[in-house]
C-alpha cells in the first residue's frame, strides 16, 4: 500500500492557503528553520539558495539586497513575520531581528518541511522527555500532523484562503474542524456500519489521485482512527505528561506545534503554558492543577483516565459518546494496524 507522506501533503497545502511568490516562501522557510535572522543574514542564505540552484541547473531568484529588504518589509506589514529584537549598530541604526509569526510558520510549510522548523524539533524534544517510548513518541507527531493537515485541508475545501489572516495563532485555536463523518453517522447508524464508513474513508488515503473533500473526510477517518489508538497506547504506557501535551491540541490555550519553543516546564513535569505551576490537593486526595490563564480559571483533575476520557469526547464528540457505550476501541485500534499503520508508517 503506497505511503501518505503528511509533510508532502502539507507543504502542497500551505502553498495553495497563502499564494506567496518565490522569495517570499524561502525567506519565511529560512527563518522558520534556521530561526530569528536579519536582513544581511537572509541576504546570505538568498545567495547560497542562488549558487545551489544554477548547479542544478535551476533558475535563481532575485536576490539583491534592495529586494530582500523590500520583500521583508512588505512581508511585516502583511504579518508573516515580526520584529523579535532589535540591537544597536555601528551605523547608529538598530539591527534588527526577525522572526516568523503564527502566520508565517504555517506558510513557511509551503518550502520547509515541518519536522525541520525550530517549533517542531522543540516538540520533538519535548516529546521526548515525556516518554521513554520513542514508537509513541513518533505517534504524537504524527498526530499534530494529522491535525494540522485537517484544519488545512478544511479551508481548500470550503475556498478560505488563509493570506488575509491578522491574527493566525488565536484564530487557529478558536477553530473547530467539522467532524463531517461523525455528524452523519453518530446517532442512526452502527458500530459496524460506522467502522465501515471509517475503512473506506482511510482506504482513501493511499489514493494517487483523490478529490479534495474526499481527501478530508478521509483525514476526518485517519484522525479519528489514529486518535483512537494513541488514547488506547497512551493508557497503556501511563503517559498523562505527553497526554496533557496532545490534550492541547483541541485549543484550549496554544498550538503545541508553531508554539512549542515557548513551553516551559515547573518540577512536576506539567508543561506550564498550558497549567500553571500551582498544584493542590482535594479532599479526596487526588492532586488537581489550574491553568495558567487568569482569564479561565478552571481547574483540571490530573487523573489519566479523565484526561483521557476528554481526549475521547474530542475525538468522537458528545452526542457520540452518549449515544454509543461502550465504544467500539478495540475495531477502531485493529482498524489502525490493518489499514492505517500501513499508510502512514
Amino acid at each position: 500500500m503506497p505511503k501518505l507522506d503528511l509533510s508532502s501533503l502539507i507543504s502542497r497545502q500551505s502553498s495553495e492557503l497563502f499564494q506567496l511568490n518565490d522569495l517570499e516562501q524561502h525567506l519565511l522557510g529560512w527563518i522558520s528553520s534556521e530561526g530569528e535572522n536579519t536582513i544581511y543574514g537572509l541576504e546570505k542564505l538568498a545567495r547560497k539558495h542562488n549558487t545551489e540552484a544554477r548547479a542544478r541547473s535551476q533558475h535563481p531568484m532575485k536576490v539583491s539586497h534592495a529586494t530582500i529588504s523590500r520583500t521583508i518589509k512588505d512581508l511585516l506589514d502583511r504579518g508573516y513575520i515580526e520584529v523579535s529584537k532589535e540591537e544597536p549598530y555601528r551605523t547608529g541604526q538598530n539591527k534588527k531581528y526577525y522572526a516568523v509569526s503564527a502566520k508565517g510558520w504555517f506558510s513557511s510549510l509551503a518550502t520547509i518541511s515541518v519536522d525541520k522548523t525550530r517549533s517542531a524539533q522543540s516538540l520533538h524534544q519535548i516529546i521526548a522527555r515525556l516518554t521513554n517510548n520513542a514508537e509513541l513518541g513518533r505517534r504524537a507527531i504524527l498526530y499534530f500532523k494529522i491535525q494540522l493537515c485537517l484544519w488545512f485541508q478544511w479551508h481548500i475545501v470550503n475556498g478560505l484562503m488563509l493570506s488575509k489572516l491578522t491574527d493566525a495563532g488565536k484564530y487557529r485555536l478558536r477553530f473547530v474542524s467539522d467532524n463531517a463523518i461523525l455528524d452523519s453517522v453518530a446517532i442512526e447508524y452502527s458500530d459496524q456500519l460506522l467502522l465501515r464508513i471509517l475503512m473506506e474513508n482511510v482506504e482513501k488515503l493511499a489514493r494517487r489521485s483523490i478529490e479534495p473533500r474526499d481527501l478530508l473526510y478521509a483525514l476526518e477517518g485517519a484522525n479519528l482512527v489514529f486518535g483512537t489508538r494513541l488514547i488506547t497506547q497512551l493508557s497503556e504506557e501511563n503517559a498523562l505528561g505527553l497526554e496533557l501535551l496532545i490534550w492541547t491540541t483541541r485549543g484550549a490555550h496554544i498550538d503545541p506545534i508553531q508554539d512549542a519553543d515557548q513551553v516551559r516546564f515547573d518540577d512536576r513535569g506539567y508543561p506550564s503554558p498550558f497549567f500553571a505551576t500551582v498544584s493542590e490537593k482535594g479532599e479526596n486526595g487526588t492532586w488537581h492543577i489550574v491553568p495558567g490563564t487568569e482569564e479561565q480559571p478552571r481547574r483540571v483533575t490530573s487523573s489519566l483516565e479523565e484526561q483521557l476520557n476528554e481526549f475521547r469526547e474530542y475525538l468522537w464528540g458528545p452526542d457520540f459518546l452518549g449515544n454509543y457505550a461502550p465504544l467500539p476501541e478495540k475495531e477502531i485500534v485493529q482498524l489502525y494496524d490493518s489499514i492505517l499503520k500501513q499508510t502512514l508508517e
